[in-house]
């Protein structure tokens, strides 16, 4: 069966077609077929559970947003609930996913929860 909704997505850091779409405890990875003509079409490449093939995410059941470490590095931010980490995930394959922070609480980011 097919999502409902997407939490986040995530680029798989060197295959600048594929993506990592997130909703509820599952994920799945996905490719864009680019196309000269809008819509773009898209493939399913594979679904799974986060549990199973995300051990940087042990401590989330679901992903809620993602958002890249602007330094040039593989490192993305995942946050899921009031919490987050840091996490590395290698290039090439598998990608394989490493926590290099957290989890921490979202109230360590100034700028998202002071007003």
């Amino acid at each position: 069966m097919g999502f409902s909704h997407i939490d986040a997505v995530m680029a798989v850091p060197d295959q600048p077609t594929q993506f990592w779409v997130f909703s509820g405890t599952k994920y799945r990875r996905i490719e864009i077929v680019v196309e000269s003509t809008h819509p773009y079409g898209d493939k399913l490449l594979f679904e799974s559970s986060i549990a199973t093939d995300w051990p940087s995410l042990s401590s989330f059941t679901t992903v809620d947003a993602v958002m890249k470490v602007p330094d040039g590095s593989n490192e993305y931010w995942v946050f899921s609930g009031s919490q987050y980490v840091r996490i590395n995930v290698a290039n090439g394959e598998p990608h394989v996913d490493t926590k290099t922070y957290g989890p921490g609480p979202l109230s360590e980011w100034p700028s998202l929860t002071e007003s």
